[in-house]
């Protein structure tokens, strides 16, 4: 499913609910001191995955990202015959819930998913978008947006439990799509962490990139696809961190059920 998978979910229990379709001395002589000082320089760190190929080394990330108990990502995306980016900034609890942000053609929203159902909240113009793109006459179109811009909307759970940007699976699984033929490139950093570097070029004119913690936790810490139809990247923080996140009260949601009349 697309980033903009819940967003759109929305958008069409709206449509349903208000019934559209749509490193001295001599050398020989040298101090005690001098003697303590070498023997104090720590020798070279050893090579981050040493012995491993690059394919095997992005496996290993996935793995340990995926397995991590909670994680912050943010990314962007541009799909397919689409000019402006799909953005977000979410923090995923350990038990799946979801807390975050995200902008496409210049609207905004906030997204939760507590459980299996999820929660969208967006401004005017997301509203006015979404409603327009699934074929709400511009009267209803209007009556809705005064009435959904700025509360929650909930989706319900039997469409909300489906793949998007709350999923860290679902975060790496592009990722999982290019995790062979591999090449090891310069090392780099990301967010002020040292990386190993891997890429590839795929027959469509992608770069592939993936951006591994040199230290520490094998934890991918960046995703990347440059050029092609599809181009997005996504970089992993924060692992294991606490987040709760809190379903909005019944007095911050619109019941669809009203929009009905």
């Amino acid at each position: 499913m697309t980033d903009r998978k819940i967003l759109a979910i929305a958008a069409m229990c709206v449509v349903a609910a208000i019934g559209v379709t749509g490193c001295g001395n001599e050398k020989a002589q040298v101090s005690s001191a001098e003697q303590v000082s070498a023997s104090a320089v720590p020798s070279p760190a050893p090579e981050p995955f040493a012995g491993m190929t690059p394919d095997q080394i992005a496996d290993k990330a996935l793995d340990a990202t995926k397995a991590a108990n909670g994680l912050k990502a943010k990314g962007s995306s541009i799909e397919e015959g689409e000019k402006t980016p799909t953005d977000f900034d979410v923090a995923i609890a350990a038990n799946g819930d979801c807390d975050g942000t995200a902008t496409m053609k210049g609207a905004n929203a906030s997204v939760r998913q507590v459980g299996t159902t999820g929660y969208l909240k967006g401004d005017a113009k997301l509203w006015e978008t979404l409603l327009s793109e699934e074929g709400v006459p511009k009267a209803q179109r209007a009556a809705a947006v005064e009435i959904l811009k700025g509360r929650w909307v909930k989706v319900p759970a039997e469409d909300s439990a489906d793949e998007d940007f709350c999923d860290a699976d679902d975060l790496t699984k592009p990722a999982e799509k290019q995790k062979t033929g591999l090449t090891k490139g310069a090392n780099a950093e990301v967010g002020g962490k040292k990386t190993v570097v891997l890429t590839k070029t795929t027959p469509a004119g992608e770069t592939i990139a993936f951006h591994v913690a040199a230290e520490g936790e094998p934890y991918l810490l960046k995703y990347s696809v440059e050029g092609g139809k599809d181009p997005r990247w996504v970089e992993f923080r924060e692992f294991s961190t606490a987040v709760t996140v809190t379903a909005p009260s019944a007095e911050e949601t619109t019941d669809l059920d009203k929009l009905g009349g």
